[in-house]
């Protein structure tokens, strides 16, 4: 399997922000753009926010969700895709998708650190080794 990417960044959208843009000050379109990429990046909640904001906040908020869930999906069908073509490279049978979702999402998962060679690489041997190990009739 491939190293996971971090997740990118995000997009703002004009629906969301037309109105926020005309009615706040710069000193407030400020705190409000450093709560957006904090929480777009760590997922942490805003602690202070301009009154204009406090409104809109869950519809941002569900935004950025939505679309880091997507990023996510995207590229674990990716890693799957991968991990296919390589198992049919070696002759092997693919591994089953949920059974691969499951280590997926238990491995390195979407973090915002970059991973180690040395961590990646035991991740990736403990991943091969529950693949191998798998029963025949697991797989898919």
């Amino acid at each position: 399997m491939s190293r996971k990417k971090e997740y990118p960044g995000y997009l703002l959208y004009f629906d969301q922000m037309q109105g926020l843009v005309e009615s706040c000050t710069d000193e407030e379109l400020g705190m409000i753009h450093r709560a957006i990429f904090y929480y777009a990046q760590d997922r942490k909640e805003p602690e202070e926010l301009p009154k204009e904001f406090r409104m809109v906040w869950p519809a941002i908020r569900r935004k950025l969700d939505e679309d880091r869930d997507a990023y996510e999906e995207k590229c674990r069908s990716a890693a799957y895709s991968a991990t296919v073509k390589a198992a049919k490279a070696k002759g092997q049978p693919a591994p089953d998708r949920t059974l691969f979702d499951a280590m997926y999402n238990r491995g390195a998962g979407f973090t915002t650190r970059k991973l180690k060679e040395q961590e990646f690489e035991q991740m990736r041997e403990e991943k091969l080794a529950m693949l191998e190990n798998m029963p025949k009739s697991g797989r898919g």
